[in-house]
């Protein structure tokens, strides 16, 4: 590793800077040789032709020996940036979804490409192949095939001058040209979108070639061919840059807030130096107008990157680089991006400060308020965000992961949220039983003992004693390696006696690493539709919240949601004056009787039970048995919240919802009131976890109990 003046760096980087040689006509040229640099490249481009292809891995291969072609033309072509993603398929079986967990992968990535504003004019974006635009039945006969695949290739096109391209034209050219590079037809739908300053294209190509064998795809041409071709196509389309242009985009980036193109020739320059140093003292020899033009571009953004922190100076010309300069500066770029984004979506809102939310800090707020937008970080990946206006005057942008929400009860637009940040719990229930088999056997773990235990007890659904006891050896393999256990022998490991305390304590040394936010909706209503909502609202937890515990009164003036929630409260609490749900005070004004909530609840249940009972028969309520058995149907939306609903074809019962029920969709299931039927309703589901017992069901006819 080199050092380089105030840092060390990775490896080298093994693209160097074009530069193209004409020579004597080989054979097989015709022709009059071209009389410009492009007109040369394009040249050598025609004459590869179908070449540049193999094979690999059962499937197809582009790149071979040929894959130099992606630094063809260089200095004045079109710009493309092209972002790939191979995605690995669950090959896991979904009932009555063709396609299984695949096809729901596939289904969720195309409906999220799709969704509302990401045309010009605003309206959803038409999901094309190369014969047209696809109905919605194709569409979907296109996801439930692509869900059967073992991967698909993910690719967001964006074309530097994508606003003066005809996008779908050229991406059916695009895929046509890599039908030839691959020597293999594709299955493809893409959409455009032109949300953002530079219009772009999501392209998703099945992976599976014409003969239905697995497509591969090479890794260089991933990263380059694929972009070399699309560079060539939007020059044919708009001509080359011209170098007015290219000037006044270097000029540009001098001062940019993130990593540039000039940024990455300084680091080339680095890396070619004995001493990983930029070494500018040469002034280019008279005459060579565009090598003085980019040295005076390079020393100025030094200057810049040095007034960043990112670049030292050690003698007159020759500069030292930091060595996080690209992270830095991709996460700078990424944070004025958030910044733009906030103040597009929060334009006109009253709101006292901007805010991105840090889920590793130890302080962090548990927040409420409405969600203001949400979107996606990073369109490849469906990683996604929400910007939110909070009830504390504040506005927050807050980075998601693919637990912070329940499935099917996803926050949209326009809901009312809770935001929290929370450490994964280092326990898994693997550990205890780990535990208790140790304890009872000197304190060694014995598979093959545990294997034996498991053969006479009724384990999870779906799962045999050999898989049930391969997953408990995963686990304590993987705390040999942290240390926490010992290998006494083949498939024997001495634990401790305090395993649970131990896994806790490693576990805690790096609490703030892992930490993931959740989201939990409060209420699918806006607040001044809640005002007139039957069931129990958010509107109503929050009053009572308030009579238990008075919110202190502001120092300054309420603002913005916080004027806005403490209007929606005054209404609702009108509206259930009127219903008789409410009384005076002692200090005066009026407040919730103490069975208002019970009260709304009931009359809410009644109207989902009648409205359901011409399609599923009579409905039982689940407080009213030990246990119900049936199949969990779906996830009903009621004024007060989610609900399960279970039904044996003849009768049916709607429970409050638990975190985690959604595994069981269309399967048996059996449902234990925990405690009795009491509700807490001050909670948003309604109830905590401890209210209701949810297990896979093994019966083949489910059956609620007789009325």
């Amino acid at each position: 590793m080199k050092k380089r003046g105030i840092t060390t760096r990775g490896a080298k980087s093994d693209r160097g800077p074009f530069r193209p040689k004409t020579g004597r006509p080989r054979p097989g040229d015709s022709g009059p040789a071209p009389r410009t640099i492009l007109g040369h490249l394009r040249r050598v481009v025609s004459r590869m032709g179908a070449g540049g292809r193999g094979r690999g891995g059962g499937g197809h291969n582009w790149g071979g020996a040929r894959s130099h072609y992606v630094h063809s033309p260089r200095a004045y072509a079109q710009r493309v940036s092209i972002k790939a993603r191979v995605v690995r398929l669950n090959p896991a079986r979904v009932s009555g979804v063709k396609g299984g967990r695949g096809a729901v992968s596939v289904g969720n990535h195309i409906a999220y490409l799709r969704r509302e504003g990401l045309e010009r004019d605003g309206d959803k974006p038409e999901l094309y192949n190369g014969t047209g635009e696809l109905s919605r039945e194709q569409a979907r006969e296109w996801i439930q095939d692509a869900g059967t695949d073992r991967h698909q290739f993910r690719f967001i096109v964006s074309p530097e001058n994508g606003q003066a391209l005809e996008l779908t034209d050229y991406t059916r050219r695009l895929v046509q040209q890599m039908e030839k590079d691959l020597g293999t037809r594709l299955a493809w739908v893409a959409v455009n979108h032109y949300d953002t300053d530079r219009p772009h294209v999501h392209l998703t190509v099945r992976g599976i070639d014409e003969h239905g064998a697995d497509l591969v795809i090479g890794r260089d041409y991933l990263s380059h061919g694929m972009r070399g071709r699309a560079g060539e196509l939007a020059t044919d389309d708009l001509g080359p840059r011209t170098e007015f242009d290219v000037r006044q985009k270097l000029q540009w980036e001098i001062e940019a807030g993130r990593y540039t193109a000039t940024d990455r020739a300084l680091v080339q320059l680095a890396d070619a130096h004995p001493d990983a140093l930029v070494d500018l003292r040469a002034s280019p020899e008279p005459g060579r107008e565009w090598a003085t033009f980019m040295r005076g571009v390079q020393l100025r953004r030094l200057e810049v990157l040095n007034q960043m922190g990112l670049a030292v100076e050690h003698e007159p010309g020759v500069w030292g680089l930091h060595p996080e300069l690209a992270p830095q500066l991709h996460q700078l770029g990424e944070r004025g991006d958030i910044i733009k984004t906030m103040h597009k979506h929060l334009y006109g809102l009253d709101v006292t400060e901007q805010v991105v939310f840090n889920k590793d800090a130890v302080d962090a707020p548990k927040l409420t308020g409405v969600v203001q937008h949400k979107g996606l970080v990073n369109e490849l990946y469906d990683t996604k965000y929400i910007v939110l206006n909070a009830t504390d005057g504040r506005a927050y942008y807050i980075a998601l992961s693919a637990h912070s929400e329940a499935r099917g009860l996803e926050a949209a637009p326009g809901d009312v949220v809770s935001v929290s940040a929370h450490a994964p719990n280092p326990l898994r229930p693997a550990d205890r039983n780990i535990a208790r088999l140790a304890h009872a056997n000197g304190g060694v773990y014995d598979p093959g003992a545990h294997l034996v235990e498991a053969r006479g007890r009724r384990l999870p659904a779906g799962l045999d004693p050999e898989e049930y006891v391969d997953g408990h050896v995963r686990r304590i393999q993987a705390l040999e390696k942290r240390g926490i256990v010992q290998s006494v022998g083949a498939d024997r490991w001495q634990v401790p006696a305090d395993l649970e305390r131990a896994v806790t304590a490693q576990a805690a040394r790096g609490r703030d690493k892992g930490r993931f936010v959740q989201i939990t909706r409060e209420d699918r209503h806006g607040l001044a539709q809640q005002v007139h909502r039957a069931g129990v609202t958010y509107l109503d937890r929050e009053l009572v919240r308030r009579q238990r515990a008075p919110v202190p009164e502001p120092r300054g003036a309420r603002r913005g949601l916080q004027r806005d929630l403490d209007a929606a409260l005054q209404g609702r609490l009108a509206e259930l004056e009127l219903q008789g749900l409410t009384e005076v005070a002692p200090g005066g004004g009026r407040r919730l009787r103490t069975h208002a909530l019970q009260t709304l609840y009931a009359r809410d249940l009644e109207a989902a039970e009648a409205r359901l009972s011409r399609a599923f028969g009579q409905p039982v309520r689940w407080g009213t048995a030990r246990a119900l058995s049936g199949t969990l149907v779906r996830i009903e939306e009621m004024d007060s919240g989610p609900h399960l609903l279970v039904s044996d074809g003849q009768r049916f019962t709607l429970a409050p919802y638990q975190r985690g029920a959604e595994r069981h969709l269309e399967q048996p299931v059996r449902l234990t009131p925990v405690g009795g039927a009491h509700l807490d309703l001050s909670h948003p589901f309604p109830g905590p976890e401890r209210t209701l017992q949810i297990r896979g069901g093994h019966e083949k006819k489910p059956s609620l109990p007789p009325s």
